[in-house]
């Protein structure tokens, strides 16, 4: 969002390196869009003298093993490489439960570069962490199970809907005891929904208490040597109203006709209710289309 949490990163990367040059990788999970950009920003912002290598660990590159991996200063990978490893991982322990071929198990360990029994990161960065908000996908699963000496995470959005979605971030960040969730629960998230004020008043300082001791927060109107951290022009309001070429009007009706197509037929069988998501997601699709018809290219329309 503009106010340096990249540049933070890369700073402490640069100030705290590992003393053990078999444990110095810092690991950068970002959504893929991000991938060239943390690139990008690492070559531009770091000086020479202070130069990172950098692997990018994704698409065909994710068979790279944890043995050329920890050469690196930095690796980055993304969400979804980090969830479909987790399904190996769990492959893998079951295997290790019965297996009898030794040999077996070093050959799938091999396949493991993030979450292998030798995979030993030194600081795992998390960008965009609301990103495993929802404690139980697999991205947040397998966020969880690396295996670091050091955690950050890194949003500016870190609750979206409620409170609760900040326990996923305090168990990989490892923050005991509320990374317990029956705890973080009674403690917070119930509290906070509850009718007592006084409950509600409670549970409100002790989270302040908590995330003054783990949160830096920076702000619009945080000031650095007097002045602030970003310069904003006044904000103003314009309004554009956006006409369809021919060809758009074409495809935004044609879609438009399935999605009243498919209403329908939900209304018809009286199950709107148990289709709520699904019509959410006619609509979405149709917002889609108002913006730019690749984003719908896979659908029939």
């Amino acid at each position: 969002m503009g106010l340096g949490k990249t540049v933070q990163a890369l700073s402490l990367v640069i100030a705290r390196p590992s003393t053990d040059p078999s444990r110095k990788t810092t690991l950068i999970i970002a959504p893929v869009a991000l991938m060239q950009q943390w690139k990008r920003e690492i070559e531009r912002l770091i000086k020479p003298e202070h130069k990172l290598s950098v692997f990018i660990l994704h698409g065909e590159k994710r068979k790279t093993g944890f043995d050329k991996l920890k050469r690196y200063d930095v690796v980055l990978t993304t969400f979804g490489s980090m969830g479909t490893e987790l399904k190996k991982r769990e492959q893998f322990d079951d295997m290790r439960r019965f297996a009898q071929n030794s040999n077996n198990l070093v050959a799938e360990a091999r396949g493991l570069p993030l979450l292998g029994p030798d995979s030993l990161w030194y600081r795992v960065i998390i960008d965009e962490a609301q990103c495993i908000k929802n404690r139980n996908t697999r991205a947040a699963l397998a966020c969880c199970s690396l295996n670091a000496t050091y955690r950050w995470c890194m949003s500016g959005t870190p609750m979206m809907n409620g409170v609760h979605e900040l326990h996923s971030l305090l168990r990989f960040l490892r923050i005991g005891p509320y990374n317990s969730l029956s705890l973080f629960s009674s403690t917070f998230t119930r509290p906070l929904k509850g009718s007592s004020k006084a409950d509600r008043e409670k549970a409100l300082v002790q989270l302040r208490v908590v995330l003054k001791a783990i949160l830096l927060r920076r702000t619009k109107f945080s000031k650095l040597d007097g002045k602030p951290l970003i310069q904003l022009p006044p904000r103003t309001t314009e309004k554009i109203h956006a006409v369809f070429s021919e060809d758009e009007q074409q495809l935004y009706d044609s879609l438009e006709s399935k999605t009243q197509i498919q209403f329908n037929k939900y209304l018809k069988a009286n199950s709107i209710g148990k289709n709520y998501s699904s019509i959410l997601v006619l609509l979405l699709r149709l917002r889609q289309a108002c913006c730019h018809p690749h984003l719908i290219r896979d659908l029939s329309v």
